[in-house]
């Protein structure tokens, strides 16, 4: 019999965490079976293509139009588990702090509880919150109340929003601790004050994998002079238009470009809540005629339109509350196909970005700086050539999908494993 595994997630299916979807479908082809418990239903318009094949079922943890669980709801399965069973309702509020939002803790208790009728009926072995914040919560609570093995991963966002005292609950309950990035875990260690030892013992490096074969060059570098000729350099990025994204940053620097008469396009794949204040400062910068904005895309629209670009830019910043980006999944896979790929400095870039080896990198928030190295790289087509190479055999040599995938396989069968168990026997028992 495989192993069964909960996943316990935010909002599924979302076309910016793409890279859930491709672990749990790794983890699918490497014999386990996963059920998924979504706290909510982002219903967003555009579904990446892939979640047909998850074979694992969804079951949504919020009630009526499954985007939000009413207050009598939440209600209902306190007052149902205290009646029940005193005993294990003190255990599930006992799990983790109430904090400041005490709403927050609320919700969280009774989705943790909610999950944990589920989870009898699919008869889990093991339990992973997929997010450190609300869903490693919920997912805590749902294996205490049925006494199953834990983990949880972090990102980025995730970890600024968890609070110290129930970050610390959560890893001295699981297992093991994924984390997508040095710099991930170089933060969850200092918030939880964990010790050296514990950080070997519980924290994970495990970054995204990208598909080697779906993300791949197509006009590869030696073909740059060619296809870049003297005319207008491609420029494209992806990603969700939110302030942690930098994309001011990069319309004002291709307004300093403009006026010093390099000729590009920029396509900007992505949506969000501050489109409508970029497509006016596009506007206000008289830069119209060079900015498309082509809205959300699925995996195949943003292959496509790597598959046009040159050069990829990320300009991340660090917002005032801690957040950043991580490791982009989107900036590996312009590197897997061939891109001249521009980041910002912000840490979890760095560790994909060899400067002048596999990419460019220049000081975050300095718009000058981005501009300058913009108007570098238009003006030497030729110099591409080594960076394009670079950025593919990087992601070849660090990021490879199937690597990340067995990595994660052999952590979730190792918390079954007996003394003189092999992986293999735990996954095909």
């Amino acid at each position: 019999m495989a192993i069964r595994i909960a996943y316990v997630v935010k909002r599924f299916p979302r076309l910016s965490e793409t890279f859930i979807l491709e672990e749990m479908l790794g983890l699918e082809e490497r014999g386990f079976e996963l059920a998924v418990y979504a706290i909510a239903d982002p219903k967003e318009a555009i579904i990446d293509g892939d979640v047909k094949k998850l074979k694992a079922p969804i079951t949504y943890l919020s009630t009526g139009d499954r985007t939000r669980f009413d207050f009598g709801a939440l209600l209902l399965e306190h007052i149902k588990l205290l009646t029940e069973s005193p005993r294990r309702y003190i255990t599930a509020v006992r799990s983790f702090p109430m904090g400041k939002s005490k709403g927050a803790w609320l919700r969280n208790v009774a989705y943790g509880i909610r999950l944990a009728r589920l989870l009898e009926r699919f008869e889990v072995d093991h339990v992973h919150g997929a997010f450190v914040h609300s869903p490693s919560s919920v997912a805590l609570i749902g294996a205490k109340l049925s006494n199953k093995t834990f983990s949880l991963a972090g990102h980025a966002k995730d970890i600024v929003q968890c609070g110290e005292v129930s970050l610390q609950r959560k890893i001295e309950r699981a297992n093991f601790v994924l984390l997508c990035s040095a710099k991930a875990r170089r933060e969850v260690a200092l918030k939880a004050g964990l010790s050296a030892s514990q950080v070997d013992s519980k924290l994970k490096l495990l970054r995204h994998g990208v598909d080697l074969e779906k993300f791949r060059p197509t006009v590869f570098a030696d073909d740059v002079l060619e296809f870049g000729g003297g005319g207008a350099i491609e420029i494209v990025t992806v990603g969700r238009l939110v302030a942690k994204k930098g994309y001011g940053d990069l319309i004002d620097a291709l307004a300093i470009v403009a006026a010093r008469g390099r000729v590009f396009t920029l396509r900007m794949v992505g949506d969000g809540p501050l489109r409508k204040a970029l497509e006016e400062r596009v506007a206000l910068l008289g830069l119209r005629r060079y900015v498309t904005f082509l809205g959300a895309q699925d995996r195949s629209g943003v292959i496509s339109e790597l598959e046009r670009g040159l050069l990829f830019v990320h300009p991340s910043v660090l917002l005032p509350n801690g957040d950043s980006d991580g490791i982009p999944n989107v900036v590996l896979e312009a590197m897997a196909c061939g891109k001249v790929v521009v980041g910002a400095d912000i840490d979890g870039i760095k560790e994909a970005i060899e400067d002048g080896v596999s990419g460019r990198i220049y000081r975050s928030g300095d718009v000058s700086a981005l501009a300058q190295l913009l108007i570098e790289l238009i003006d030497d087509r030729g110099g591409l050539v080594t960076l394009s190479k670079g950025a593919r055999a990087k992601v070849e040599k660090e990021f490879s999908k199937e690597k990340a995938n067995d990595c994660v396989a052999e952590l979730m069968a190792s918390v079954l494993l007996s003394a003189n168990s092999s992986v293999d026997e735990v996954i095909n028992r």
